[in-house]
C-alpha cells in the first residue's frame, strides 16, 4: 500500500474504520479457525462474543506475514485445522 495512490490509500483506511468485525463474525455460519502469530496477543474471549466456536492457534516466532515466514509450519497448522472441520462433518 506504500506505493498506492492516495485516493486508494485514504479508500482504504475509510472503510478499515467502518468494518464493523462483530456483525461480521456473528453472520459466518461455520465454525472460525484463527491462527495468529504470537508477535501480538489475540482476544479470543471477545471473538466468542460474537460467535461461539471460534478457537485459536498461536504460531511462535513470526511476525505479521506468518504464512511467509514459516510456510511449512504455517501449511501444517492450516492442513491440521481442515482435517478437523471436515472430519466434523461441515
Amino acid at each position: 500500500m506504500a506505493g498506492a495512490p492516495p485516493g486508494v490509500a485514504v479508500s482504504a483506511m475509510k472503510s478499515l474504520f467502518a468494518y464493523d468485525e462483530g456483525a461480521a463474525l456473528a453472520a459466518v455460519t461455520v465454525p472460525v479457525r484463527l491462527l495468529n502469530a504470537d508477535w501480538r496477543s489475540t482476544n479470543l474471549e471477545a471473538a466468542r462474543r460474537h460467535k461461539q466456536d471460534v478457537e485459536l492457534t498461536v504460531m511462535p516466532r513470526v511476525g505479521h506475514f506468518l504464512m511467509a515466514e514459516d510456510p511449512e509450519e504455517f501449511n501444517r497448522l492450516l492442513a491440521r485445522a481442515v482435517r478437523e472441520l471436515t472430519s466434523g462433518g461441515l
